[in-house]
């Protein structure tokens, strides 16, 4: 499955969540963050590509002109 995101209402608020499969995800457009299991956080910029395993504990702040790219596998 692949698809595009972007924040909508949630732009400035921190997003949290655990993720269904694994994800990569390549970020598009504009800034924000991501922490994986509490960890220190991740800076997201354009053309920066994460990979993160099922099961992964997810927190996440990005503006509002915020886009990427995921795709589970």
């Amino acid at each position: 499955m692949v698809g595009l995101w972007k924040p909508n209402g949630a732009a400035g608020r921190r997003i949290e969540y655990v993720l269904d499969a694994d994800e990569t995800r390549v970020v598009l457009k504009a800034s924000g963050e991501v922490r994986v299991d509490q960890g220190k956080p991740i800076a997201l910029r354009p053309g920066v590509v994460v990979s993160l395993p099922r099961g992964c504990h997810l927190s996440r702040l990005v503006d509002g002109d915020f886009r990427e790219l995921w795709t589970y596998s």
